[in-house]
């Protein structure tokens, strides 16, 4: 069965990621996150593309660590392949930390989560929008 949203982040930013797929679960969205849904024997390769293509939403964590993550650039990557190729919104940016974005993702609307954890004003807004901004596109019309 495939997941609403895959989370793309650096293992550095896994407690943010936690507690983010928590969340979505609470509100309704299904998250495919590696720990979760890999096992020992698994291709590493083959169930990570498999589930970007199949995953409605990429989530990718913005942060000083992704920035230095090849798998995180890989998945970005073949996300955003898909995204030109059906023409329509794949990728989700997720800012942990205020970085250098890459230069395709730069003029999308993102989820500022910037001062988590010690901001949970900022936390809970920037968490009701991107769950808004979700449910909007996995409901059908």
């Amino acid at each position: 069965m495939s997941k609403d949203i895959f989370i793309s982040h650096s293992t550095k930013n896994k407690p943010f990621v936690r507690q983010l797929v928590k969340d979505f679960e609470s509100n309704g969205i299904s998250a495919w996150v590696d720990e979760a849904e890999l096992f020992i024997g698994d291709s590493l390769i083959d169930k990570i593309q498999e589930n970007i293509d199949r995953c409605k939403f990429f989530a990718i964590i913005i942060s000083k660590d992704m920035q230095n993550s090849s798998w995180v650039k890989t998945e970005l990557k073949q996300a955003l392949e898909m995204e030109i190729r059906e023409n329509k919104v794949k990728i989700l940016p997720i800012f942990l930390e205020h970085t250098e974005i890459p230069g395709f993702l730069r003029d999308k609307l993102y989820a500022d989560f910037s001062k988590w954890p010690t901001d949970q004003g900022q936390y809970e807004s920037s968490l009701a929008l991107l769950v808004r901004s979700i449910k909007a596109r996995l409901e059908p019309r």
